[in-house]
């Protein structure tokens, strides 16, 4: 009984790790990444949309990135987003693209960017525990209701320090990952 509580509740790990993903894509690495700015919000014909549905980015080289709209009229506000966003890239607009040069980082930055990735890891920890905590009130009171047995609870306790166990070892995979590439640009 408690394995289809705990089975039923995968899909909502999987999502606060696939949005741990997401905000790590886009710390910037000093290496080009269109996850940059694609998520950036365009004013586009009276709505905010995202920069990725109303042009292509493309990586130019290891340290630019070329952004072609496919409305040439979007291109100011473009880079009116890009400059608002504060990402610390400048656009060069040249009347069909936008390009972005990605400087080099500088050791105080990394430094910087590396703490960052360290609290983004723990929120999603945090994330992780939380739906544990949902998840170990149902099987408490399951078992208050006496339809699951005290040797069922220890075992979906044990189970359920795995699947957490596993989580945030890939929490913590995902962190090393981002911290190496950000030490050796």
């Amino acid at each position: 009984m408690y394995r289809e509580l705990i089975n039923g509740k995968r899909p909502d790990f999987e999502k606060a790790l696939e949005h741990f993903r997401t905000e790590l894509a886009t710390v910037r690495t000093g290496r080009a990444n269109p996850a940059l700015v694609e998520n950036l919000k365009v004013e586009s014909y009276g709505s905010f949309v995202p920069l990725n549905t109303i042009g292509s980015i493309t990586v130019s080289d290891p340290r630019s990135l070329a952004i072609q709209p496919w409305d040439k009229t979007l291109l100011p506000a473009m880079e009116k987003a890009i400059l608002g966003a504060n990402i610390g890239l400048q656009p060069v607009n040249d009347g069909n693209f936008i390009r972005l040069n990605i400087p080099p980082m500088t050791e105080e930055r990394r430094g910087e960017l590396q703490k960052f990735t360290r609290q983004l890891a723990e929120a999603a920890r945090v994330r992780i525990r939380g739906i544990r905590e949902d998840l170990w009130r149902e099987i408490t009171k399951l078992h208050r209701d006496k339809k699951l047995t005290d040797d069922a609870k220890y075992e979906a306790q044990e189970e359920l320090k795995k699947i957490i166990d596993e989580y945030n070892e890939k929490i913590t995979d995902l962190t090393t990952k981002k911290e190496t590439e950000l030490a050796i640009i």
